[in-house]
């Protein structure tokens, strides 16, 4: 007899689960109840398989939710004789070819003979091994992929469904336990796995180099509405390069960064790029400097528009970069587009999310005290900011648990523009109270029921005695600094706490050029 409870992918019970593997289930608070089985996930194009997430067979619940809804709208090219129209749905496998339109159910292409399932083990160019699950129509365009693969020197090998996991007999639709993960993983690393390849679940991300890093708050702003007009990017995809990190790099040199980071895009030499985005030493500088005294600009340019050419020829036809004046800061901005052509296994977008989406404050930061005649919407500021704060806290912890400060409504104060309530507003619905890890929402308060900075240091200094040092959790502080420029020096009196906590104080921007409102600080134990 059938399940009552079916996958929302291939639209089967448990009946299927000797060929799609284990049903699992997930109902919410409300008794929204999500199923789906292990290997349709794993096959689907638009989902990632985590090793730092246990439920759901390492799968998060709101991303197959998300990817259900999506399947709603695909039918399967293998199953349209079916008399059930609702059958047809939850086609999310397609098949690896890109220009291919042709997609599937797990269950349909396993059942076929024109169609092949391959679970792929892929060796990246820094070594990696990395597992990509995926589907071909047909045989001709399996062999297309591995054509090109072998073009491209990939190092790959197949391996079957049970190296990954396998079906027990004893376990139910209704367990929580996750299946034994590749061995092949680095323990708490994600690993990034889908239908097509193992960067395509990932979105794409546009990286903006600015040739004269101007102070100016504008910068961003002007940036994201120069991706979404050449690339329709929306601003949480939108990631500004951040050479405060490297300050030994001067304006001066970046035409010459420019030209490294495309030639190293044009000739697919991605050790060298990856070493360009995060670890420039000072040797580099002084290279640039040489080239910076022999150069001409407008050649330098010219030069940099010419290897984004020539990537686009030798990277799966696609645009991966382009320079461009950004007339109103009179500057130029360098866009490199980082989606599955460039970036397959999805590291460099990993990469840049932990090194790039925030601020990393050092001790010298200071909090700029007046941004007075700068044009710039608090909308818009604002806006920048619970965008860039929320791709990463979404990112950082995958669950968490969520505690507001104070829990008493009435010391809140009403501020639609605050960027933490925005924050609240958004992760409330989605905490997982088993979490290790946990997010304080901290005000914004009434000024004149409570004093805001003495209620950061409080709270702060009370959840690292309580969960920090007496349970190993992290903790993650978010408030408001509003109008109180001189916040930095209630998060200084936290120098001050136990040995063993280590402290790290973020923003979605530089809090000396540009105006900050929120500030997260990460609060960890240190391993010893």
């Amino acid at each position: 007899m059938a399940s009552s409870v079916t996958c929302g992918f291939c639209q089967r019970g448990r009946e299927a689960q000797n060929i799609c593997g284990k049903l699992w289930k997930n109902t919410s608070k409300k008794g929204d109840v999500v199923a789906a089985h292990h290997k349709c996930m794993q096959y689907s194009s638009g989902l990632a398989q985590y090793l730092s997430y246990p439920e759901f067979g390492g799968f998060k619940v709101k991303e197959v939710r998300k990817e259900i809804e999506r399947g709603r709208g695909l039918k399967c090219n293998l199953c349209k004789g079916q008399k059930d129209k609702a059958m047809l749905r939850g086609a999310t496998s397609g098949c690896a070819i890109k220009k291919c339109s042709q997609k599937f159910h797990f269950y349909c292409a396993t059942q076929n003979s024109k169609a092949f399932t391959k679970r792929m083990e892929i060796t990246d160019h820094e070594g990696d091994n990395v597992v990509c699950y995926r589907v071909y129509c047909s045989e001709k365009h399996l062999q297309q992929d591995e054509a090109q693969m072998k073009k491209d020197r990939t190092k790959y090998r197949y391996a079957s469904d049970s190296e990954g996991y396998s079906l027990s007999e004893e376990e139910s639709e209704d367990d929580d336990i996750s299946p034994p993960m590749p061995k092949r993983f680095k323990k708490g690393e994600e690993s990034l796995t889908n239908g097509h390849s193992a960067g395509d679940q990932m979105k794409p991300c546009v990286l903006c180099f600015v040739e004269c890093q101007a102070i100016h708050p504008n910068t961003k702003i002007a940036v994201d509405a120069m991706a979404a007009e050449l690339y329709e990017a929306p601003s949480d995809s939108v990631l500004l390069w951040q050479n405060e990190r490297f300050p030994f790099l001067l304006p001066r040199h970046m035409i010459a960064l420019f030209k490294a980071v495309s030639s190293a895009i044009r000739d697919k030499r991605f050790g060298d790029l990856s070493h360009l985005l995060f670890s420039l030493t000072e040797e580099d500088a002084e290279s640039f400097e040489k080239s910076d005294s022999q150069r001409n600009l407008l050649d330098e340019r010219k030069e940099v528009q010419e290897n984004f050419v020539a990537a686009k020829e030798n990277i799966d036809n696609s645009e991966v970069g382009r320079l461009k004046k950004m007339k109103d800061l009179r500057t130029w901005v360098m866009f490199v587009v980082l989606n599955s052509a460039l970036d397959p296994t999805g590291k460099l977008r990993q990469e840049l999310l932990r090194h790039h989406c925030l601020f990393r404050w050092s001790e010298t930061s200071l909090l700029k005290s007046s941004f007075e005649g700068l044009a710039i919407s608090s909308e818009d500021s604002r806006e920048t900011e619970l965008h860039t704060l929320q791709t990463y806290l979404t990112e950082l912890a995958p669950s968490m648990r969520i505690e507001r400060f104070p829990s008493d409504a009435f010391l809140l104060s009403s501020n639609p523009l605050s960027v933490t309530e925005l924050l609240v507003t958004h992760f409330e619905p989605l905490q997982d109270c088993s979490s290790d890890t946990l997010i304080a929402f901290i005000g914004p308060v009434e000024s004149k029921l409570l004093d805001h900075r003495g209620l950061v240091v409080s709270c702060m200094q009370w959840l690292v005695e309580e969960y920090v040092v007496k349970t190993n959790s992290r903790v993650l502080c978010v408030f408001d600094v509003g109008v109180q420029y001189d916040m930095i020096r209630a998060v200084d009196m936290l120098c001050e706490l136990p040995e063993g906590v280590d402290v790290q104080i973020l923003s979605s921007l530089n809090p000396e050029t540009d105006p900050v409102t929120c500030l997260l600080v990460d609060l960890t134990w240190k391993s010893n």
